[in-house]
């Protein structure tokens, strides 16, 4: 489940600086779902917190909170969404991410939005319609950063009503186009990721192995094999992977060349 970005913390403000300057946005946020192969869709929360579904499929969604009124939190720490045929799905597993910025690449950054905020929700396990475990999901945390630079240039012109020629009715005066100032905003995303390490069912387990690096994403892996294990932890079937890279001619993205 992928979770907007929640106002908390720096984010107040940027709201109520947002409202000052009239470019907030009111509408309520989406929250889009998947399960491949078995659910997915949208909702969103009413002024009274009830879930709507967007495109109605005859889902139940609940949502899970936690509180902690000492410390003024209270935040949704997992979703549970119910099919028509009785299959439970719980999200409890939860990414994070951070935002930092700064008007200078050579200075150190400051923080955007103060702190980590939930950004998706990971299928934590599904349970039949007699509550049993059909599956359950392990992750094992990951930390990613990306980079992303803003040329930008200003140009002051004035435009008075008093001409020294005394001829033409507006003169300009200002700085010319060689005078450009220029400037770079730089930001920096931190991401507290889950990546797929198990899966659990009633034969056995599938194992997932990332040992692999990638060069379109530096820091980060790629998985490199998937073996399939019985209870009693015999291997039945395994695959490795292999990948290759190309370098495209240019894209939406600055600075991303590199495909996997």
């Amino acid at each position: 489940i992928n979770y907007p970005q929640s106002y908390v913390g720096y984010q107040q403000l940027d709201y109520v600086t947002g409202t000052t300057w009239s470019n907030n946005d009111y509408l309520p946020d989406e929250f889009s779902f998947s399960v491949s192969g078995h659910i997915n869709g949208n909702f969103y929360f009413k002024r009274n917190r009830e879930i709507l579904e967007g495109n109605y499929n005859g889902f139940l969604i609940d949502e899970e909170r936690y509180s902690e009124q000492s410390a003024y939190k209270d935040f949704i720490s997992g979703f549970t969404i119910i099919d028509r045929q009785g299959l439970k799905y719980y999200f409890n597993d939860v990414e994070k991410q951070k935002t930092y910025s700064s008007a200078d690449p050579f200075t150190s950054y400051v923080i955007g939005n103060n702190t980590l905020y939930t950004s998706s929700f990971f299928l934590s396990q599904i349970m039949n319609s007699n509550n049993n475990s059909a599956f359950s999901f392990e992750y094992t945390d990951y930390t990613e950063q990306t980079y992303s630079d803003l040329s930008t240039k200003s140009h002051f012109e004035d435009w008075s009503s008093t001409s020294p020629c005394g001829l033409c009715s507006d003169y300009y005066h200002g700085s010319l186009s060689g005078n450009d100032n220029q400037t770079i905003s730089s930001y920096k995303q931190t991401i507290v990721g889950k990546r797929l390490n198990i899966i659990h069912f009633q034969d056995g387990y599938l194992k997932f192995t990332y040992d692999l690096g990638r060069e379109d994403v530096p820091g980060d892996n790629a998985l490199s094999s998937i073996k399939l294990y019985d209870q009693n932890n015999n291997l039945i079937k395994g695959y490795k992977l292999s990948y290759a890279y190309f370098i495209s001619e240019g894209g939406s993205e600055p600075c991303y060349n590199r495909r996997l």
